[in-house]
């Protein structure tokens, strides 16, 4: 029997479909045995591998939803995300990437919104780093919050949103499936593939060995609401799903 390498979009309020989906793979008795997520869903990754429980989980995205929203420009605040380091710091107790209790990776970008690269956040080359500091960076979205400024052992890095370069990161081990948590927007089930982003995401379509792909109508910013909205598609759409999901980790 095989373990599941979970990898986790972001998308805003979209990505606590990801949740759901973590949810129905723990009701079906799936190991998750590694996790990584990009931009907001880098949060829900940091608090799975640290031992925090789906409904946990979703409720701080809904205890959060509205202060991250209006640490933003667009809200007219001055883009600055501290928010996001130290409420996942306070949630994950300070954990750093060598004290999750599952190999973690996080994935931010480095450069600018037209040229950039990723910058992987992992145990194997941050290992002492805190884990609300990697979320900060992911979550960084260009135009909306400031770039994060981070000094780690000798080098600076000047940060923005992982959505730009990987959307979001995929790795696995020999006893290990690859699923990806992902989603549509629209019910015509199209997406636009000539955004900057499109690059992003469609690495890891090409890389994982199965796909979770609800159709979750939304923006990126959004309310409580939203945000329980997508968990229950996200976890819907697994359980309906979870025959094929049980093929590829049986066999």
């Amino acid at each position: 029997m095989k373990t599941i390498s979970l990898a986790c979009r972001g998308g805003g309020v979209k990505s606590a479909g990801s949740v759901g989906i973590i949810k129905a793979l723990n009701e079906m008795g799936f190991t998750i045995s590694r996790i990584s997520g990009t931009s907001i869903s880098s949060i829900i990754a940091a608090l799975y591998s640290t031992g925090t429980k789906p409904d946990d989980i979703l409720q701080f995205l809904k205890d959060h939803v509205l202060i991250y929203s209006n640490a933003s420009r667009v809200r007219g605040n001055n883009g600055n995300f501290e928010i996001i380091e130290t409420s996942v710091d306070t949630e994950t107790r300070g954990k750093s990437f060598e004290e999750c209790n599952i190999p973690l990776t996080i994935t931010a970008s480095s450069g600018n919104f037209l040229i950039s690269k990723p910058v992987i956040f992992s145990k194997a080359d941050f290992s002492d780093l805190t884990l609300g500091k990697a979320c900060r960076a992911s979550c960084s979205f260009p135009f909306l919050y400031n770039k994060y400024h981070l000094h780690y052992k000798g080098n600076n890095y000047a940060l923005l949103d992982g959505g730009l370069t990987l959307n979001p990161f995929i790795s696995k081990e020999d006893n290990e499936v690859a699923i990806l948590s992902t989603y549509f927007k629209k019910e015509s089930k199209r997406e636009n593939t000539l955004s900057l982003y499109a690059p992003a995401w469609q690495q890891a379509e090409k890389l994982a060995d199965f796909i979770i792909k609800p159709i979750i109508p939304l923006g990126t910013l959004g309310n409580q609401d939203d945000l329980q909205m997508a968990f229950d598609i996200g976890y819907q759409e697994t359980i309906k799903n979870s025959k094929k999901i049980e093929s590829l980790v049986l066999g």
